[in-house]
């Protein structure tokens, strides 16, 4: 039986980013970097498909994200408060009045 892994890798630095088990795990990744950090950060990122100590790349940069982007729609982050915590859907302006 051949395992198969996913590697997603920063072309800038070289170093591993991680592995996944599926090619859709290391998508989903790439699409949450480009939400969080910006498309610029996640094209500095690779994915290559190991199997059988052979290594083939799938994508890199601007590629890699497109891939990810055609494959599923990007999600929206939950906003956080400083505090850590999802915040409410009442703006900042509207907690201020209440309290004051």
């Amino acid at each position: 039986m051949s395992t198969v892994s996913y590697e997603l890798w920063d072309i800038e630095s070289g170093n591993l980013v991680g592995g996944y088990e599926t090619e859709e795990a290391a998508l989903s990744v790439v699409r949450r970097c480009v939400v969080s950090q910006g498309r610029g950060a996640a094209e500095t990122l690779g994915l290559a498909r190991e199997s059988r100590g052979r290594t083939k790349t799938i994508a890199v940069g601007a590629a890699l994200v497109d891939l990810a982007l055609a494959t599923a729609p990007l999600e929206s982050p939950e906003p956080i408060d400083t505090r850590g915590r999802a915040a409410s859907t009442d703006t900042d302006a509207e907690r201020t009045s209440i309290v004051a």
